[in-house]
């Protein structure tokens, strides 16, 4: 009757635990239960001992892209050399050229990096990317622009330092747009759709990063 009991609240814990990287737990050399954590039966009942799992690495940067557009990095490992990357990069408030009004850019940026070594320090990284782009201009007219696409990006890493890397990287993209000119001169306002393919100032970046652990 105490086996069967055992037995029962083994199989109970097994099924409630999370799953993941599986253990293989024998009782008596035919019962076998898969489980997170390892599960022992005494006289004086269960002992539960959870599995220790490490942290993924996760690193932290500044960027800075084009002209005078600055943000941060985040990445977190999903497996052996690949990680998933975010960042962001932003100008704000700075006035146009022709000094006739003010221009507020953001730019978010989601993606898969792959690395490979090259040789010594240097590493090569690439992978498949998502951007969002949103711009307001300030001006006579309030012009509003904002796209969205795909892309694929390129690049290099420097590792000079540990726990610090440089990267360098391009990216080209397809991007699906959209446009609001306000009324200006007796115009009406108008909307404009379109695309566009290729690079920007957006897409060239310069990054400093540290690994957090």
């Amino acid at each position: 009757m105490l086996l069967k009991t055992n037995l029962m609240l083994l199989a109970l814990l097994a099924f409630l635990l999370p799953k993941g990287i599986a253990q293989k737990l024998q009782f008596n050399g035919r019962t076998t239960i898969v489980a997170d954590s390892i599960v022992l039966i005494t006289d004086g009942g269960i002992i539960y001992t959870p599995k220790t799992t490490e942290a993924a690495p996760r690193e932290v940067g500044l960027s800075v892209s084009g002209l005078f557009e600055y943000g941060f990095l985040y990445k977190k490992q999903l497996r052996e050399q690949r990680y998933l990357s975010l960042r962001t990069l932003a100008l704000l408030a700075t006035a146009r050229e022709d000094q006739s009004g003010e221009s507020t850019r953001l730019t978010a940026t989601c993606g898969i990096e792959k690395r490979r070594p090259i040789a010594g320090k240097l590493w090569l990284v690439h992978g498949p990317e998502l951007t969002f782009h949103v711009q307001y201009e300030n001006n006579a007219s309030h012009q509003l622009f904002a796209s969205a696409g795909p892309g694929y990006m390129l690049g290099a890493q420097f590792h000079f330092a540990e726990p610090c890397y440089l990267q360098f990287q391009v990216s080209a993209s397809v991007q699906a747009t959209y446009q609001y000119q306000g009324p200006r001169n007796g115009q009406p306002a108008r909307d404009l759709w379109g695309a566009t393919a290729g690079f920007n100032t957006s897409n060239v970046g310069l990054s400093l990063v540290y690994r957090i652990f």
